[in-house]
């Protein structure tokens, strides 16, 4: 009981830290890729202030979600390519390295830090890792571009 009160705690307050350097960032643009292949583009030039409905964060365009994998988070890496920018490993069989089967996942650029839904994203996985829970990566537009996610979903073992 003491371990996932304390990893409630984290999670808030690492919830709470990322809000305040939000306040601090210029508004964010949108970096949602709009092509299904290879990773996304990062760009200065600006876009649109919001996509329309049906390209924003969590608002699925229509009703293809696709499970990409599903198993335990047993490694992650922040910061690695730009500070807003993080992945991690999924094994199928168990929360272990040393299972052999991992599997390294990315996040399309609504899932950085720069955004609210990308701190979200961090924190559940961060949660999940903490506590041993089993996750899902999706993906919205239902074609799992190999190693790229959009969210995640968690349930306790």
């Amino acid at each position: 009981m003491k371990i996932i009160k304390a990893s409630a705690l984290a999670t808030l307050m690492l919830l709470t830290s990322l809000d305040a350097v939000a306040d601090q960032q210029p508004s964010p643009q949108d970096r949602h890729p709009t092509v299904s292949s290879g990773p996304p583009a990062r760009s200065n030039q600006s876009a649109p202030s919001a996509p329309p409905a049906s390209q924003r964060p969590g608002q699925p365009a229509n009703d293809s979600q696709q499970t990409c994998m599903a198993g335990y988070i047993v490694g992650m890496f922040p910061a690695m390519n730009g500070w807003d920018d993080w992945l991690l490993w999924l094994s199928p069989t168990g929360p272990s390295w040393s299972n052999g089967d991992t599997v390294q996942f990315r996040f399309y650029s609504h899932a950085t830090t720069d955004f609210n839904s990308g701190r979200i994203i961090y924190a559940t996985a961060l949660q999940a890792m903490a506590l041993g829970q089993k996750v899902a990566l999706v993906d919205w537009s239902g074609n799992c571009n190999g190693g790229w996610a959009e969210s995640i979903q968690v349930w306790y073992p």
